[in-house]
């Protein structure tokens, strides 16, 4: 909202780890506060400013330092612990959303410990199934050595997906966060997808490039890539004892198994490989 306004990204110290001057960012903030009137955003902002942290007046420029203060004191006291919050809200369930790559050790040690709330993780896969995704080749490598799979193949990529997923499961996930820019989905054969692009057998700005390439049929390979692999996302653990490539877990539905199955031969049918795209990857 504020950078459509021109504000830059610099002035909000956007892109950085820390915040040099959050108070300045602040101000800036309050200044164009009005600009979300009207909005979801505005109406839950001032609920939250209001009956949380019992500020009366309006946010603005000239109010900005009295809401700053106000907030970072009042985040400091005991009552705005995040386990406080928790049971001030009276939740039941809150999920947080986690990279592949993390180690779930918080999730863990809330288990372990003798805090009964419900915290679980969502799995969010952006980092090892968008090309774009900023230091994706050696995501893919990490997510390897993670799970003790080859992920420089297909199948095995495949397989360090499912682990890690069952991972997650093991910790409570029942949700799936996707960044993928479209719901496009395609589904390549096997043959072709064991032959595509691998990141651990291309230098980084090799890879990299081959994935902004375009194919025959105008598909960038870069969304092509995501939208293959949006395809085994869609497989309930359930029912992967049916599918081509799982890992039995013998808890198979035969009719749900049969749906996903037919399913996927018809998106066969009509998204076929395009030409030339094995050879080219």
């Amino acid at each position: 909202m504020l950078y459509s306004q021109g504000v830059s990204l610099e002035d909000l110290e956007i892109g950085r780890s820390a915040l040099n001057n959050p108070r300045k960012v602040w101000r800036i903030f309050a200044t164009y506060y009005y600009l979300f009137r009207g909005t979801p955003t505005r109406m839950w902002l001032d609920f939250a400013f209001q009956q949380l942290f019992g500020l009366e007046q309006r946010l603005s420029e000239e109010t900005a330092d009295l809401y700053f203060d106000t907030i970072s004191e009042k985040l400091l006291t005991p009552e705005f612990r995040p386990r406080a919050l928790y049971e001030r809200f009276n939740l039941e369930v809150l999920a947080t959303t986690d990279s592949p790559l993390d180690s779930l050790a918080e999730h863990q040690a809330i288990r372990e410990s003798n805090w009964k709330a419900r915290i679980l993780p969502s799995f969010r896969p952006d980092p090892v199934v968008d090309p774009e995704f900023t230091g994706f080749a050696e995501n893919i490598a990490k997510l390897s050595e993670k799970t003790g799979e080859d992920t420089s193949t297909w199948a095995g990529y495949l397989n360090a997906l499912r682990v890690t997923r069952v991972r997650f499961r093991e910790l409570g996930c029942t949700a799936t966060d996707h960044g993928h820019p479209t719901a496009r989905t395609a589904n390549l054969p096997t043959v072709a997808a064991q032959v595509r692009i691998t990141p651990g057998r291309q230098s980084r700005a090799t890879f990299a490039s081959a994935f902004h390439e375009t194919d025959n049929n105008g598909w960038q390979k870069c969304a092509r890539f995501s939208a293959d692999s949006l395809v085994p996302f869609a497989q309930s653990p359930d029912l992967q004892a049916k599918l081509p490539g799982c890992r039995a877990c013998g808890k198979c539905s035969d009719r749900a198994a049969q749906r996903v199955l037919q399913d996927r031969g018809r998106a066969h049918s009509s998204q076929t490989m395009p030409p030339g795209y094995a050879r080219a990857g």
